[in-house]
């Protein structure tokens, strides 16, 4: 039950990160490199995503 509940956690956190950077790379960018920015943070933040789920998937499972 434990780990359905930080999956869920876990996904409600991914999508308010992608809404976060959508918002806050708008202006963190110039203009110029704008779409490469925003490209650059969508990738580190997926990759991310799908580090710790595993991480925390393999944590719980060493412990049982």
């Amino acid at each position: 039950m434990l780990l359905f509940i930080m999956n869920i956690l876990l996904k409600f956190f991914a999508s308010a990160s992608y809404g976060i950077i959508y918002i806050y790379a708008n202006e963190l960018f110039p203009t110029r490199i704008r779409n490469t920015g925003m490209g650059m943070c969508s990738m580190i933040a997926s990759k991310f995503y799908l580090r710790i789920s595993f991480f925390l998937l393999l944590f719980f499972c060493v412990q049982r």
